[in-house]
Parts: C-alpha cells; sequence; structure tokens
C-alpha cells in the first residue's frame, strides 16, 4: 500500500512531502482550496494529474518554494511527463513587420499547438513570409511593471494608451524598460527603451510555434 500511495503522487506532490508545509498552508498562500492542492499532487490512471495546473498557479507555486522553502525551480519542474501539453490557443493580435507593434484581431481565433503550460494561454503571430509564421504563446498572467523583477524575457507589453508591443530579452535599466526587436528577417536587433510608467502590465513568453504553409 505505501508503494502504491508513492506511485500516484506528481511531482508537486513529491516536492510538498519533501517540505515542512501542510497542503492547507500552501492552499492559503496561493488562494486556492486545499482539495485542488491534493488533486494537483495526485496522480490519475493515466499518470497525470488529477486537475491541470494554470500558468497564473505555477507560478505561484513556484514563488512559494522559493518565498517559503528557499528552492529556486523551473515551472516545467512540477509538471508531468509529457511536458507539452496539445492546447488550444486563442490568437489575440498580428505582429507588425517592424516586429515591435501588435496588431489586436477585431475577431480572435484559436490554433492547436503544442505548449508548455495549461490551456489559459493566447498567442499572436508573426508572419516571417507567405509560407512561414511564428507564433509566440504567452502566459495568462498580468504582471506589474512597477513591482516585477524581470530579466533577458520575452514579453508581450500592454500599454496604458491601449496599444500592444513585443519586447525581446528584456530587462529593467533604471525607471525604464529595455527590451530589443527584430527589425528584419534577417534577425538584425534594435535596442528600445521604455518608461515603466507607461505600462500597464506585461506577460511572459512561454513558448514559440513556428507553422510552415506548403
Amino acid at each position: 500500500m505505501i508503494k502504491e500511495i508513492a506511485r500516484r503522487r506528481s511531482k508537486l506532490g513529491k516536492m510538498i512531502d519533501d517540505t515542512d508545509y501542510s497542503q492547507a498552508k500552501i492552499a492559503k498562500f496561493i488562494n486556492v482550496e486545499q482539495e485542488t492542492i491534493s488533486r494537483w499532487a495526485t496522480l490519475n490512471n493515466r499518470g497525470l494529474p488529477k486537475q491541470s495546473i494554470t500558468t497564473g498557479h505555477l507560478q505561484k507555486l513556484v514563488m512559494f518554494f522559493k518565498e517559503k522553502c528557499n528552492m529556486i525551480i523551473d515551472p516545467s519542474d512540477l509538471l508531468e511527463e509529457p511536458d507539452y501539453y496539445i492546447n488550444k490557443v486563442t490568437i489575440v493580435g498580428e505582429v507588425k513587420q517592424n516586429a515591435v507593434d501588435v496588431i489586436p484581431f477585431s475577431k480572435q481565433k484559436q490554433e492547436t499547438f503544442e505548449t508548455k503550460y495549461a490551456p489559459d494561454c493566447y498567442a499572436i503571430v508573426f508572419k516571417r513570409n507567405v509560407n512561414k509564421s511564428y507564433y509566440f504563446v504567452f502566459e495568462d498572467v498580468e504582471r506589474n511593471p512597477l513591482s516585477s523583477t524581470i530579466h533577458g524575457a520575452d514579453v508581450l507589453l500592454k500599454l496604458k494608451n491601449g496599444k500592444l508591443l513585443l519586447g525581446m530579452d528584456m530587462e529593467i535599466y533604471g525607471e525604464k524598460f529595455r527590451y530589443n526587436s527584430l527589425i528584419d528577417t534577417g534577425n538584425k536587433k534594435s535596442i528600445h527603451t521604455l518608461p515603466k510608467n507607461k505600462v500597464e502590465y506585461f506577460s511572459l513568453m512561454t513558448d514559440v510555434n513556428i507553422v510552415i504553409e506548403k
């Protein structure tokens, strides 16, 4: 019976077992029900957690282990094999040819991709040429630009004036964000800066899917 219980614990469940914290305390920290933690921590007969962990909750779990247990982990450390899921992703806009500005779609569509995180994801598309498109997939988390720490991440920026921007390799530079953008198909890069107080929120890129039409 002990072996059976151990076999049915998920990666998250095993990590929780190695801490001094109960599921109830972890649930309180990330603002979910204790039963939710229990379902995340237990595998079903297909070897997957009884309940999928959303992108936002993955980030909160990473924060919990860092703050309370002094453990630095990647969200993928909490996912079962396979680490990628087949998900329908909502495409919200298209990157203009300057590879910075994003044009929102008036009518959003969905595409099916392999993504690293749970299905609450969205994406923007960059058409490199008539046959090749890049779909940049983002977490469903709106990060506060004034309180977040970031270095070398690819992000989608939502400005207070409603404009959307794609920022590559973004980092904090004083009171500004500094980021790169692809400016042509030769992958040249240009450095941009943007005051943090002009940004409403930003979201981290989690995957890139390349679609080639034959």
